[in-house]
């Protein structure tokens, strides 16, 4: 076999932020695990020249405004703790910050009554002196930016304008949420190197959109689509692929929750077949003519962030999404990937209005598949957040 023919096997990704337009150092690069077929494909918008060429041929045409188009996935993994056993954003998180996403540093206090708690409210510890500002409302827990170290299991928690008090019910848990950011003078990019065996291609100001899958029996898996500016690949040595890290957790037991009913045993969990989240992101070029390509960047202009799931049927005295879908009525929904510290995600959507309710079928059973709009919140940028705890 000829010497120059190339492996598919010898693939690696790097990965770097680029929170500004100035290219990452080399060493800023990090090569992280992705799924196989990745692809980074030039495309350009093709300009007929409109000339005569003396003869029945085609005129040539001139390839305008060249970018890449971007196709990556990940497994869904956390990553893991530091030394005070705080969540850690997983390697792979510059590609979710490029959809148009910040992160905060939150607690997860579960508390035993959210009746009151307010996005944007100011909350207190009754006894440890804890102070921070409620970011979302769980179903049965309160999503908090901490100013003042504090919160305790077992104190009283209030909020004084509106008023709002409730007891913690267990130990606050640490955490990286993930949310939308609208405004994209603050939107990080993102700069990924692909090798294929001995070629090497590079993609700057990279922005993308991002699924989550979540389905039981497969690993959770993120998916994004993006575009970034466009260099020509050249000859480069291959990278060294990273040593397996903590296996990604798995699809089961994810606790999802659809809106505030309770059973006889606490919150109604209904039997579902999975999770599949969309975040709807709109990537659009920023067109320059003093910029190579004519491109300046890309910046994620919108989004219409949707869910789907499958649920098994049940009476409608227990849930009804018909009744919910005549209402356009939105309902809160969260699930949490994982059990284990520093590789869990909770996805929580506060205001899902149901579009569509469908007939289908599993094992035998009938299933109902549900597509919903995730729609804003009480503040701002709220309609979803993603926590890595």
């Amino acid at each position: 076999m000829p010497k120059d023919f190339l492996l598919d096997e010898l693939t690696t990704i790097g990965l770097a932020a680029q929170p500004s337009e100035t290219p990452p150092d080399p060493a800023d690069y990090s090569i992280i695990r992705i799924q196989r077929d990745p692809s980074l494909e030039p495309q350009a918008d093709a300009q007929d020249l409109n000339e005569y060429e003396g003869d029945g041929a085609a005129s040539p045409q001139s390839l305008l405004m060249k970018r890449w188009n971007a196709s990556l996935s990940v497994l869904a993994r956390g990553g893991g703790v530091d030394v005070d056993s705080k969540p850690l954003l997983p390697d792979y998180a510059p590609l979710l910050l490029c959809c148009g996403m910040r992160q905060a540093d939150v607690l997860i206090i579960p508390v035993d009554a959210v009746t009151g708690f307010t996005p944007g409210g100011v909350v207190t510890g009754g006894t440890s002196g804890g102070e921070g500002t409620v970011v979302c409302v769980d179903h049965d827990s309160l999503v908090v930016t901490v100013s003042m170290d504090g919160f305790a299991d077992g104190e009283a928690i209030d909020q004084t304008d509106p008023s709002a008090t409730a007891n913690i019910t267990g130990a606050p848990m640490p955490g990286k949420l993930l949310r939308p950011k609208t405004d994209d003078s603050a939107h990080e990019h993102a700069a990924v190197q692909l090798y294929k065996d001995r070629i090497l291609r590079e993609v700057l100001s990279l922005a993308c959109s991002f699924n989550l899958d979540a389905q039981v029996g497969n690993r959770p898996v993120f998916s994004m689509e993006g575009q970034g500016l466009y260099s020509g690949p050249v000859d480069a040595p291959f990278g060294d692929i990273p040593a397996v890290p903590t296996a990604p957790p798995k699809v089961e037991s994810i606790g999802l929750r659809i809106g505030d009913r309770l059973d006889a045993t606490g919150p109604w969990l209904p039997p579902n077949t999975g999770v599949r989240f969309s975040q709807g992101g709109r990537v659009e070029s920023i067109r320059d003519a003093n910029s190579a390509n004519g491109f300046r960047g890309f910046s994620v202009v919108g989004r219409e962030a949707t869910v789907e799931m499958t649920l098994y049927a049940c009476t409608l005295d227990i849930f009804n999404p018909f009744a919910i879908w005549n209402a356009e009525t939105p309902v809160p929904v969260s699930y949490t990937i994982g059990s284990t510290a520093g590789n869990r995600l909770r996805m929580i959507i506060p205001a899902m209005q149901i579009s569509s309710v469908s007939d289908s079928s599993e094992a035998g059973k009938v299933t109902w598949s549900i597509s919903g709009r995730c729609t804003r919140g009480a503040l701002e940028d709220s309609e979803f957040g993603l926590i890595y705890f």
